[in-house]
């Protein structure tokens, strides 16, 4: 059942990344289904955040993905998914230390490795031994991978998503502190901006997989999503953290064993 479903999801996904044409990709029959979506063209810019590459194919942040100011990019993070104003800050006070004040970034600025890119990504390649920047380009195969460790074949739990990191990075370069932190934070993220409370556990959450693939493998918004009734703030995301790195422990131990 579990692959199964995977596999229906993949197909689907396929299909739309095979004939989008960035150009012109609007379906009259389909336009409900993919509203303002376009996928990325060759001049567009992108980062290695699947959120802020579905912004801008979303046409939320500029399509071309450049130019962007941090105080647009702050604004944006509240109005369009429902951001606290402590966390959009938190999360674009980094960018101080690339762009100059009053200046702009184009996405493509974020793939510089280890800035906020990092190896170990869920779905990216790691950065080449020597490589200065990381490339934008989804690895399906390693989407698909994540989704299989699902464990209703349905959706992604916290629990899920600590087994995806703890397998990402087995195989990959160790991380620093630092980026050990994003790494980590990045599914307790979407978790809590995307995914909805597991019924009984006041931390846990889960995704499902449609909407995995369409933020994760896509780069685009869940069909009807909407933000939630109360801004997801700091605290909000540091306790879905603290979960996520307890079942990382509970699991490891349980390897161990």
């Amino acid at each position: 059942m579990r692959s199964s479903t995977v596999a229906a999801v993949l197909s689907v996904a396929g299909l739309v990344v095979a004939h989008s044409n960035p150009r012109d990709f609007h379906p009259p029959h389909m336009a409900e289904l993919f509203g303002s979506w376009r996928p990325a063209g060759e001049d567009d810019s992108r980062s290695p955040c699947p959120l802020l590459n579905t912004l801008a194919n979303e046409g939320i942040l500029p399509h071309d993905g450049k130019n962007i100011s941090i105080a647009t990019l702050n604004q944006t993070l509240q109005d369009a998914i429902g951001l606290g104003t402590d966390l959009a800050g938190f999360l674009v006070a980094p960018l101080s230390a690339i762009v100059p004040e009053g200046g702009t970034l184009n996405l493509g600025d974020l793939l510089l490795h280890n800035f906020i890119e990092h190896d170990a990504s869920l779905v990216h390649d790691d950065v080449a031994e020597g490589e200065k920047f990381a490339s934008p380009k989804t690895n399906w195969t390693k989407v698909a991978e994540v989704a299989l460790l699902s464990s209703d074949g349905m959706s992604l739990s916290t629990r899920d998503f600590a087994q995806a990191r703890i397998i990402a990075e087995k195989r990959s370069r160790a991380l620093d502190a630092q980026h050990q932190s994003v790494a980590d934070g990045e599914p307790a993220f979407v978790l809590k901006v995307f995914g909805n409370p597991i019924e009984g556990d006041a931390t846990a959450s889960k995704i499902s997989l449609v909407d995995f693939m369409f933020l994760f493998g896509l780069n685009r918004l869940p069909i009807g999503f909407t933000k939630k009734d109360t801004p997801v703030n700091l605290p909000t995301l540091q306790a879905g953290l603290a979960r996520l790195m307890a079942e990382k422990a509970a699991l490891s131990q349980q390897a161990s064993t």
